[in-house]
Order: C-alpha cells, then sequence, then structure tokens
C-alpha cells in the first residue's frame, strides 16, 4: 500500500474532503477491541472444553483446535489491517478505500469459522432431535455460506478499490450476512424447542440444567444473528465502513461439549 507521499494530491483532497474518521477507522478500531476482548472468553472455554472433556472425540477435539487456530489467525489479520490504516497510513484517508490484502485473508477464516460451528450445533441438533430435516437445512445454507465466503474472500483479494467491491459484489455479501443470520436463528429456536421438550419429561434434578442449556441456546443464537443482522442493515443503509467494525468480532464463537448430547 503506498505511503503518503505517493498518494496523488487531487485524491486525496477529495478523500480528506469525504472522510468519516468517525465511521471508518473508528467503527473499525472499536470493532478490533472487541473481537480482542471476545477472543479471550473463547480461549477461556477452549482451556475450559479441554480439562473438562478429555474423553469427547477425537474429531470434535480436531474441529475445536482448527476453529481456535482460524479465530487466532483471524484476529491477526484483523490487527494487521487495523495496523496499516492508522499507522502506516496515517494521516492517508484515501488508503481505506485500497485496504491492505489481510482484510482480503480475514475474510477468507470468517468465511470456515461461521459454517463450521454452525454445522457442528446442527449435528447438535440432530442429536436432540433425531430428526434429519432441519440439520440438512442448516448444512445446506452453512455449505452455501462458505462457498460464498471464499467467493467473496477471491475477489476481494482483486480489488483495487473498496467502493468498487461493495458495488459489485452487494448481492453476494447480502446474501452471505442474511444466510448466516437465518441459520443462527434457526438453530437457537430448534434447540430451544427440543430442549424444552426434553424438560417436559426430565426430573426435577435436571431442569435446572436443561433451563440452563436452553438460555445459552437462546442468548447465542441471539448475539450472533442480532450482530449479522446489524451489519447486514448497515451494509445496505450506512454509506460508510461501520460494517466493518461489526466484521472484526462478528466470527468470535467457539463449539464444545456444553451439551449433554454426544
Amino acid at each position: 500500500m503506498a505511503p503518503t507521499q505517493d498518494i496523488d494530491p487531487a485524491e486525496l483532497v477529495v478523500a480528506l474532503a469525504n472522510f468519516d474518521r468517525h465511521g471508518s477507522l473508528g467503527s473499525l478500531l472499536i470493532g478490533v477491541l472487541i473481537s480482542a476482548l471476545l477472543l479471550g472468553v473463547v480461549t477461556v472455554q477452549t482451556y475450559y472444553y479441554y480439562t473438562r472433556f478429555p474423553d469427547d472425540h477425537v474429531a470434535t477435539k480436531a474441529l475445536v483446535a482448527f476453529i481456535i487456530a482460524c479465530e487466532y489467525a483471524q484476529a491477526i489479520t484483523t490487527c494487521h489491517t487495523l495496523y496499516e490504516l492508522v499507522v502506516t497510513n496515517y494521516g492517508n484517508p484515501a488508503a481505506l478505500h485500497q485496504p491492505p490484502l489481510s482484510l482480503s485473508i480475514s475474510i477468507l477464516f470468517s468465511g470456515f469459522i461461521g459454517p463450521m460451528t454452525q454445522a457442528f450445533f446442527a449435528n447438535r441438533i440432530r442429536l436432540i432431535s433425531h430428526q434429519l430435516i432441519v440439520p440438512v437445512i442448516c448444512w445446506v445454507l452453512s455449505f452455501l455460506r462458505f462457498v460464498g465466503s471464499v467467493l467473496a474472500a477471491s475477489q476481494a483479494v482483486q480489488m483495487s478499490n473498496i467502493e468498487v467491491y461493495q458495488r459489485e459484489w452487494k448481492w453476494l455479501l447480502t446474501t452471505i450476512l442474511a444466510v448466516g443470520a437465518a441459520v443462527d436463528i434457526i438453530i437457537a429456536c430448534t434447540l430451544s424447542y427440543f430442549l424444552m421438550r426434553q424438560r417436559a419429561v426430565a426430573y426435577k434434578s435436571t431442569t435446572k440444567v436443561i433451563d440452563k442449556l436452553i438460555a445459552w441456546s437462546i442468548e447465542t443464537g441471539l448475539i450472533t444473528s442480532v450482530a449479522g443482522l446489524a451489519m447486514l442493515i448497515c451494509f445496505l443503509r450506512i454509506d460508510n465502513f461501520v460494517w466493518l467494525g461489526f466484521f472484526m468480532f462478528l466470527g468470535r464463537r467457539e463449539p464444545n461439549n456444553s451439551t449433554p448430547y454426544s
């Protein structure tokens, strides 16, 4: 990325005139800070998982290890993006219109984290409900989201201007965000429904455990779906880069064996 002195003066004047530091760098900074906070939470959850469930299936352990690796990789790439924009290109708002390669790479890592986590919880629905309709729907949608994310990342690597990228691939980014939020809502509602059915026939000593699981399912799905919808609304309706702030922490979640079904 070119330093400030290499930018065309006319382009720099236009960029300075239209620059919204709060809606661009400000939202990016807040998003990275929230992402770092949630990464700490995910790290603690991962440690808790490996110490609490040492006898879990090796495939589940491998999935958790892969996703936490992707979480850290995305954190590194997003921090590099922030550094490039606020340090390397300090005083050069035009640089925001051609973000560093690390931002495109973070899209790819996010494309792994979200769909794989959703697929994991869809499998939990299969185990609890002993039905395939809802899990298959979630798996198909998650796979389509993954393919879309890979395509979005590949196109982002080649972009010369982020505004052009948003305009040309708006339909794809909108679909990815909408599908992700929809799957989160489906998973939260379905898990809550079948856990409620289990609660109706459970012993009194286990109802408190099921109540906690229901609350956890609603909170987890609600938070991720609301964040996804907020990012989608900002992307479609707000003419700045506020949506990038949500993107920085949207993928912060981790599968674990927190349900009694395996």
